[in-house]
């Protein structure tokens, strides 16, 4: 499957009508919508990643553990 498949088939789950919506800035597990801070670059730290060296995800980014943060979010 690839990574387009993977992105349409979690907007399908979300109720989104463009895929590009399946980001990091929209989910519930990224840095910024838990209250933590985001860099010039647009990075903040991903609950998911919290072991791993580097744990900050651009706001582009996505996973298939994608969970939507909901309107306002």
């Amino acid at each position: 499957m690839t990574s387009n498949e993977i992105r349409k088939e979690i907007a399908c789950r979300c109720g989104f009508t463009d895929p590009k919506d399946v980001r990091c800035y929209h989910c519930k597990k990224w840095g910024y919508n838990r209250g933590l801070t985001m860099n010039d670059v647009g990075e903040s730290a991903c609950a998911l990643r919290r072991g791993t060296p580097d744990r900050r995800t651009a706001s582009y980014q996505f996973c298939r553990n994608f969970e939507y943060v909901g309107n306002g979010g």
